[in-house]
């Protein structure tokens, strides 16, 4: 039957064996990040119908994540319809459909690989003759949110 100190071993191995378990069974479960602008205006310095400077957005990551969706929600003041593209490190990963001019959302459904550390999404609208746009767009605005998922540590 054994002493009763050879089965408090036993049972403390058997707690470390489940202890040193469970990192495995939690690792597969993820973790659901968002960040956003918050409220914002860009007042554009270029000419035409792409507005520069782009709105960034800059966050950091324990870990490797997935990018899962973005969020954009027009300003009520928008006068013009955009559409909104999603660039990281100058590459375009995203865009939305046209956003009619007012209150509008959409949601991109996006899976898109994201590292550990900092990274910086940059937004850019485009805009559309029509509305208050005779040729170029003026200003845009809105509030940004994105979602990421990273495992879970």
């Amino acid at each position: 039957m054994g002493s009763l100190r050879d089965r408090a071993g036993v049972l403390l191995l058997a707690s470390l064996l489940a202890v040193s378990a469970e990192p495995a069974i939690a690792g597969t479960r993820t973790q659901t990040l968002t960040f956003t602008t918050g409220q914002f205006v860009v007042n554009c310095t270029s000419s035409g119908q792409r507005c520069s400077p782009p709105k960034k957005l800059t966050f950091r990551l324990g870990r490797h994540g997935t990018l899962t969706s973005i969020k954009y929600t027009t300003a009520a003041t928008h006068c013009s319809a955009v559409v909104l593209r999603v660039f990281r490190n100058g590459h375009q990963i995203a865009k939305t459909g046209r956003l009619e001019a007012g209150q509008s959302t959409e949601r991109l459904v996006t899976n898109i690989g994201l590292t550990r550390g900092v990274t910086t999404l940059s937004f850019q609208a485009q805009g559309f003759v029509g509305g208050c746009n005779t040729g170029h767009v003026g200003s845009w605005g809105g509030k940004i949110t994105i979602t990421v998922k990273v495992p879970r540590g």
